[in-house]
């Protein structure tokens, strides 16, 4: 098993910490999900998007991959938005050398296909 350091896991230690309170919350009422529940989310301080799958089994990491440019700096993804055939995942990146970007990946392997900078520290995003 591939231990990741803390900080690649703090985003996802925040989001499985509010699904266990829910969880607990809701214990004598919810019976254990039927399906799987896929979501795509972002980590500003690890720059990576992350797909998590959450059902009868539990929770756990299926795909993660690093986002931005810079090696050395926080890039900063904030916005995740999935296009509605579901073939790509578009991320905004807040930070950058001077302006943000926007990044298209590919939904089932999580690789980069495209960049595109943007104006300063664009922060969601969404598909029309």
């Amino acid at each position: 098993m591939h231990r990741w350091p803390y900080w690649h896991t703090a985003g996802l230690q925040v989001l499985l910490a509010a699904l266990l309170i829910a969880a607990s919350v809701r214990e004598t009422t919810a019976s254990q999900p039927i399906q799987d529940y896929l979501v795509f989310v972002v980590c500003e301080s690890a720059d990576t998007l992350t797909l998590l799958r959450f059902g009868p089994s539990g929770l756990h990491v299926e795909k993660q991959t690093r986002v931005g440019l810079m090696p050395m700096d926080i890039n900063g993804p904030h916005g995740v938005a999935v296009s509605p055939d579901k073939k790509y995942v578009y991320v905004a990146v807040g930070h950058g050398r001077p302006y943000g970007s926007a990044w298209k990946f590919d939904a089932d392997t999580l690789t980069a296909i495209q960049s595109a900078n943007l104006g300063l520290f664009p922060a969601t995003s969404d598909i029309s």
